[in-house]
């Protein structure tokens, strides 16, 4: 059995899967959800004529790091709702998921966090939860360029492919970065 919603500003689509086993009703939690990413985030766009400008943040613990809107994925929360979450809360704009861009590694004081991406395009805005935190719309290639980490500049650079694929433009841009769209 099926259930959807719609959360805010119709920015996310959710798809719940519920299982009957013995008359009671749980949510399917599967092997490979509980081995998941512990964090999620998007790569925002928006466009500027033709030109699509791509969202970046401080980092939280080091304000001259740039990176894209990403945090921890809640209990009882999907990858997706986080985040459209965490893009809203450090930013105070809401994005809609256009794809799965796939998953970042980072080593973060010892320990490998994995991100959970999503190609997401902003909506509207509203009033952010996090103000101490600055955050720009820039172009490709001045995100490229303020973009702290190699993994984020992938990440830019996937976006622009499969905006350009979506938008039916050819792009000359290669990443590494591996999606599981």
């Amino acid at each position: 059995m099926e259930l959807r919603y719609k959360a805010t500003n119709q920015a996310y689509w959710s798809v719940i899967t519920l299982t009957a086993k013995d008359g009671n009703v749980a949510l399917d939690k599967t092997a490979s959800q509980a081995a998941s990413p512990t964090h999620a985030g998007g790569v925002v766009f928006r466009l500027r004529g033709d030109t699509a400008e791509y969202l970046l943040v401080e980092a939280t613990n080091d304000p001259t790091q740039w990176v894209p809107p990403k945090g921890h994925v809640e209990e009882g929360e999907q990858h997706r709702e986080t985040a459209v979450r965490e893009v809203y809360e450090e930013t105070g704009v809401w994005a809609r998921i256009v794809t799965d861009l796939g998953d970042a590694t980072w080593l973060v004081d010892g320990s490998t966090v994995t991100t959970r991406f999503f190609l997401m395009r902003a909506i509207g805005s509203g009033l952010r939860q996090d103000k101490d935190r600055r955050h720009e719309w820039l172009s490709l290639p001045e995100a490229v360029a303020k973009a702290s980490h190699i993994e984020t500049r992938e990440l830019l650079q996937a976006a622009e492919q499969r905006h350009a694929r979506a938008a039916g433009k050819s792009t000359t841009a290669r990443s590494s970065l591996s999606a599981s769209a």
